[in-house]
């Protein structure tokens, strides 16, 4: 026990590793599951960690680690130190450049699978921009990602636009989202734990603009009731405009969701006692099922809806039975149906009450509306479930000024949802 005690001392806590027969393997040490090669040379210790082909979780493969410690002896005794960096791109001190940090990003976004290809596009354009913008290449060295590089790139892009103004403030909104673009490549430092980076830790928590955020405030209560009443009659104005209200207000879907939304999304199960509810399916998709284009359509965690009866009745009244699409026939293709959500719903919505001027997204109002009423009787948790909302701060944030008065011509959802309210209260 003293011998292994000061076995653990001498290596700064590396445990010497044994074969199945419990002999020793010359060089090779772990901690916990990461493996180490160790050798003494010119009255030097020199540890090096295994490359992460052979540093896997449990047990290395005995015969790839022992050609591994056996050249990495022969470097350290023939004193060639410069070449011991077996698991590191640099083998100097010069900062990564920047066609290194992007090629880091995108081989780690691949491992993870996330964030979405196109999203991963975006974000290295916009970081080659940036860099372009402050007068830099992509083969400098780093050490210019600064304070003072954002503070460049904001008066660049500000051009001269007056303070207090609107047009600053739409300025200022896309500056920020131009930076946060930027500053996603550099968001996890583990991705870049093969090249020597500066500090960042300043350059990205430090934002140049600060952009007031969208008024999320709820609208009285007389827009709300005087809006509701408008949307339950849309059946006999149009039934492409009526879609989009079920699709949006009672069932709190996407303007990319809507467009996309097809009748082989609805299904209908038995939730028992002899009740059957009827739900939409929205799940993570391929780009290629929604038929539209990928910036239109958001990403989105699978989740499963419930749809009042009387909305799945008012969905499929007037609708012929060999139509995919929910809100709008095949044929009108997926330009027409987001010409419909974004053109013609929006001129309607804002005619229902002036109070809906000030605002730029008209089915995204709907969203929001049926998740104040969803938070109201069931709680955020189910809220974010069935808004698809990756983390609960984005539903607490979106949903925190909640009206104090019940939801206006509220319809029967059915008897499952029912009972969560009644266990919740």
């Amino acid at each position: 026990m003293n011998e292994m005690n000061a076995e653990k001392r001498r290596f700064n806590n590396l445990v010497a590793v044994t074969n199945a027969a419990g002999d020793r393997v010359p060089h090779l040490f772990r901690r916990g599951e990461k493996f180490y090669a160790v050798a003494y040379a010119h009255g030097k210790r020199k540890v090096q960690s295994l490359p992460s082909c052979l540093n896997g979780q449990g047990q290395p493969v005995m015969s790839e680690v022992r050609r591994y410690c056996a050249e990495f002896v022969k470097r350290v005794e023939a004193g060639d130190w410069s070449a011991l960096a077996a698991t590191r791109k640099r083998v100097d001190d010069k900062l990564a450049t920047g066609a290194e940090i992007v090629a880091a990003y995108q081989d780690s976004c691949r491992q993870r699978s996330a964030p979405r290809p196109e999203t991963v596009a975006i974000n290295v354009r916009q970081f080659a921009r940036f860099v372009e913008m402050v007068g830099q290449t992509m083969s400098q060295p780093c050490g210019w990602l600064t304070e003072d590089a954002l503070d460049a790139a904001a008066r660049k892009m500000q051009d001269g636009t007056e303070a207090d103004t609107p047009e600053r403030e739409a300025r200022d909104r896309t500056i920020d989202s131009f930076l946060g673009a930027v500053k996603s490549v550099l968001a996890y430092p583990r991705d870049f734990k093969d090249l020597r980076m500066p500090e960042l830790s300043a350059f990205r928590e430090y934002s140049p603009v600060s952009p007031k955020l969208a008024d999320r405030s709820m609208p009285p209560r007389e827009v709300v009731e005087a809006t509701v009443r408008a949307g339950r009659a849309l059946a006999e104005v149009s039934q492409h405009l009526a879609a989009i209200w079920a699709l949006g207000y009672d069932c709190g879907l996407r303007p990319g969701e809507i467009e996309a939304a097809r009748w082989g999304w609805i299904v209908v199960d038995d939730v028992g006692e002899g009740q059957r509810q009827a739900f939409i399916e929205v799940r993570d998709r391929p780009d290629e099922y929604y038929r539209v284009k990928s910036s239109r359509c958001k990403r989105t965690r699978s989740r499963r809806v419930p749809v009042p009866a009387a909305v799945l009745e008012a969905l499929r009244s007037g609708q012929p039975a060999a139509d995919q699409f929910i809100m709008a026939p095949e044929v009108l293709g997926p330009s027409a149906r987001h010409e419909i959500i974004t053109r013609l719903f929006a001129v309607w919505f804002k005619a229902v009450h002036p109070w809906w001027q000030q605002r730029k997204k008209a089915a995204y109002e709907l969203r929001r509306l049926r998740g104040c009423w969803w938070a109201i009787k069931y709680g955020a948790e189910l809220t974010q479930r069935w808004m698809g909302h990756t983390t609960y701060q984005t539903t607490q944030d979106y949903y925190a000024d909640l009206p104090q008065w019940d939801e206006p011509q509220a319809l029967d959802v059915g008897p499952w949802f029912d009972r969560l309210r009644l266990r919740r209260l």
